[in-house]
């Protein structure tokens, strides 16, 4: 069971220093306190206000650290010092550090505070199904959503729908499974115009 952790504090707080670009993901794991999910989240924002995420950072550090269940410290990773809320006998639930002066990660799940604060031998930048897609992407947008279908496939497959196989049709299961990649893409191209661009790459039929 999850520890239940609480604590008072405003959106300023929370929020406020968050002024730059950020990106969220889901990775695969099948180690540590999430493996029964087969995956953990990871966040990355950029702030120009260090010290008022640290001040944040280390506010639900110390809501954490009022539970009984959970143990927080620093560890090193890669030469970078994070810290790592921990659940007895469970390992580590979340983690936060700094990749550099200006960029913070969360971390949920401990095998992806390593993952995260490491360089990727694979880059997703690299892989021949993102690269299907971002080279049609327009090139200035205001962020963009991409989904691995195939690593998403295989991932429900496993975990999802081997608990609850009929929660896709086969007709809905077989078009998910001839995907490689998914995307979705915002743009104002005008101060009043909105455009919105989803693109779908298909596995070869050879």
């Amino acid at each position: 069971m999850l520890p239940s952790i609480e604590g008072s504090y405003s959106n300023r707080d929370v929020f406020g220093w968050m002024n730059g670009e950020f990106a969220i993901g889901a990775i695969g794991s099948d180690q540590g306190i999430l493996s029964q999910l087969g995956m953990g989240a990871a966040m990355i924002f950029e702030t120009s206000d260090r010290p008022a995420a640290e001040a944040t950072l280390k506010k639900l550090d110390a809501i954490a650290k009022s539970n009984a269940t959970v143990s927080v410290a620093p560890r090193q990773v890669q030469g970078k010092e994070v810290t790592e809320w921990k659940i007895p006998q469970q390992g580590t639930l979340f983690g936060h550090g700094w990749l550099n002066e200006n960029s913070v990660f969360v971390a949920f799940g401990g095998p992806l505070v390593d993952v995260i604060t490491s360089t990727p031998p694979q880059p997703l930048s690299s892989s021949p199904s993102f690269q299907a897609i971002a080279t049609s992407l327009p090139q200035v947008n205001q962020g963009y959503f991409y989904i691995d279908m195939e690593k998403t496939m295989s991932w429900a497959n496993q975990y999802l729908l081997a608990v609850q196989p009929n929660l896709v049709s086969p007709p809905a299961a077989e078009l998910l499974n001839s995907l490689r990649g998914v995307s979705v893409a915002t743009a104002s191209t005008q101060p009043t115009t909105a455009e919105l661009e989803m693109l779908f790459a298909f596995k070869s039929n050879r």
